[in-house]
């Protein structure tokens, strides 16, 4: 059974990751809570709506 999160995951087109001890020390994300964007489908609508994924520039969007 797939879960309703995972279906809307997929229909944005975004891969998430828990934000774990290392990305937040990584990032310098020591207060963040959430989820973090690591990956974007450039031809979702994730990108539409402005969502960014981990980049050389820096970490992805986090969502709480």
């Amino acid at each position: 059974k797939v879960s309703k999160a995972h279906e809307a995951v997929e229909v944005l087109g975004i891969k998430l990751s828990a934000l774990t001890p290392d990305l937040r020390e990584r990032y310098d994300l020591k207060d963040a809570k959430g989820i973090m964007v690591v990956k974007v489908d450039p031809t979702s609508t994730a990108v539409e709506i402005g969502l960014r994924g981990v980049d050389r520039d820096g970490p992805g969007d986090i969502i709480e």
